[in-house]
């Protein structure tokens, strides 16, 4: 049962009591009305008993007497308007308003209440049917009692039209008691009615919060405080409760937060320190590869010098000999030492490409402290291209760059660590081609890879742009893009390590400047600043 229906069925209950209350006053005075109306016909009926006793002779009312009784009754009846009548123990009518029925036998006593009290001599009250009076005729029966104790006769008086006049003395009484009575009824049922709903109403809200709440565990709710009593104070209690979970869920939301991109980038550390291990363990296998390589490679350079060596002089001794051969073997002669002088220049052209790539290899392999040296900037840049466009070429065949480079001849030579510098220009170099790779794959054939690589002299420094047309950067990447770990490929391709290492080689180790510019669908731009010297 709700609070509200409590408190109405509790305004109820005082309402009913107060209704008991008005009609226990109300019959209260009913019989304060009827017990007047008993006792002044008792007063009256006394009286004319004892006028009555005083005409008794031995023990009955003689004739003489019964006339002066009815003179009496009727007297009484004209000021009065009380009916009278004085009945002998014989119930015969000595005096009675009405001259005719004297000495006629009283019939009205069905009860037996006149007889009754002649024997016991107590005085009687009863009702008597009347067709005029619905509710019977009111008597009261008074004994008539002489010297020596005995009863000879009765008075019957009616005291209905007193106790009505009785009533009507109290009406106004009742009236009030009436009036007073429903309007306590009404004011109590109206006043629970309008406390119920100003305790309930409030109570029904913080009620309806609560639930919402819990069950569909929406914190942002509030309940209303509409008073200030302690409905209101236990509102706010509980908002200030609600308020609280939310902070706490969302401490311990931000907490899980935490805790699953700390254990996030604790996997992806481990990956990439695993890549990292294999990419140190490919180091150290390349620079071996390459020792390797350098020795055969070494016999090929210098058999291939010897060799074009050998043709021109051959070349040289066969010219004196023309003429003593045979037109046919002569020519066949020529053609041959033309295709094996070619092919000898070749082989030392491309064994000497070959020593240059192996060196680039065991340069970009090196690990340990380096030492800084006097480097031409342009031609460790040009060989840091042709390095990072046949490893892309190793990869995919296909793949085709066109390259437009611009180099500021004014530069000489700077003080850098190159295989270091040589490390960052490839780790950018090679972004660049896999940003352009990425690209012609969506687009398509009608996509034309170009890689821009500018040298300026600014004097006491050297300005390095290396600008390509892939996919660009966005600003968000841009932010993050020199974090350790952080990387755009998917996993397996790319280790997060290659720009932070690149920041760290030309910013903090070379003391010069790194920044990107980007638009994205468009083109990434790098612009590497670096002093000359680092005095």
């Amino acid at each position: 049962m709700q609070i509200r229906q409590k408190l109405i069925i509790g305004f109820l209950g005082i309402s009913l009591l107060t209704g008991v209350v008005g009609v226990v006053a109300i019959y209260q005075q009913v019989e304060a009305a009827r017990q007047m109306a008993i006792l002044e016909a008792e007063n009256v009926a006394e009286t004319i008993a004892a006028i009555a006793n005083q005409e008794v002779e031995v023990d009955k009312i003689t004739p003489p007497h019964t006339a002066q009784l009815q003179k009496m009754v009727v007297a009484l009846h004209k000021f009065k308007k009380r009916d009278i009548e004085i009945i002998d123990k014989d119930l015969k009518i000595l005096a009675d308003v009405h001259p005719q029925n004297i000495g006629k036998v009283f019939r009205e006593d069905e009860h037996g209440e006149i007889a009754q009290t002649l024997k016991d001599k107590l005085t009687r009250f009863f009702v008597e049917k009347s067709q005029d009076y619905q509710q019977g005729i009111r008597q009261i029966v008074v004994p008539v009692e002489i010297e020596s104790g005995e009863t000879v006769a009765v008075v019957v008086l009616e005291y209905t039209p007193l106790y009505e006049e009785m009533l009507d003395q109290i009406k106004p009484t009742i009236y009030i008691i009436t009036a007073s009575t429903i309007s306590c009824i009404f004011f109590a049922l109206v006043l629970g009615i309008l406390i119920s709903q100003n305790i309930s109403a409030p109570l029904k809200a913080v009620t309806l919060i609560a639930q919402e709440a819990t069950q569909q565990a929406n914190f942002d709710l509030q309940a209303p405080i509409m008073t200030s009593d302690e409905t209101g104070q236990l509102a706010t209690s509980l908002n200030q409760l609600i308020r609280r979970v939310k902070e706490l869920l969302t401490e311990k939301e931000q907490q899980t937060e935490v805790l699953q991109q700390a254990n996030e980038q604790l996997q992806t550390t481990q990956k990439q320190m695993i890549a990292q291990e294999k990419l140190a363990s490919l180091g150290s296998l390349t620079a071996g590869i390459a020792h390797e390589i350098r020795n055969p490679l070494n016999f090929i350079n210098n058999f291939a010098q010897l060799s074009v060596d050998l043709t021109q002089e051959l070349s040289e001794e066969l010219t004196g000999q023309w003429e003593r051969l045979d037109v046919d073997a002569a020519e066949n002669i020529a053609e041959i030492m033309s295709i094996l002088q070619t092919n000898v220049s070749k082989i030392e052209h491309h064994g000497k490409r070959a020593e240059k790539i192996v060196s680039n290899m065991l340069l970009h392999a090196r690990s340990g402290e380096s030492k800084r040296e006097s480097t031409k900037l342009n031609e460790l840049l040009e060989e840091t291209l042709n390095l990072a466009y046949h490893g892309m070429r190793a990869k995919d065949t296909s793949f085709n760059i066109t390259f437009d480079k611009n180099y500021d001849d004014t530069i000489s030579q700077i003080e850098i660590v190159p295989e270091d510098i040589n490390r960052a220009f490839l780790n950018i170099i090679s972004n660049a081609c896999y940003a352009m790779q990425k690209k012609q794959q969506e687009i398509g054939s009608e996509f034309s890879p170009v890689i821009q690589v500018r040298s300026k002299n600014l004097g006491d420094a050297v300005e390095i742009r290396i600008r390509d047309n892939g996919s660009g950067i966005s600003p968000e990447v841009c932010d993050r893009i020199f974090e350790h770990f952080f990387t755009t490929k998917p996993t397996g391709e790319g280790t997060g390590l290659g720009l932070s290492l690149t920041y760290e080689i030309i910013v903090q180790q070379h003391r010069g400047k790194l920044d990107v510019q980007s638009e994205v669908g468009s083109y990434a731009e790098f612009i590497i600043t670096l002093p000359k010297s680092q005095s």
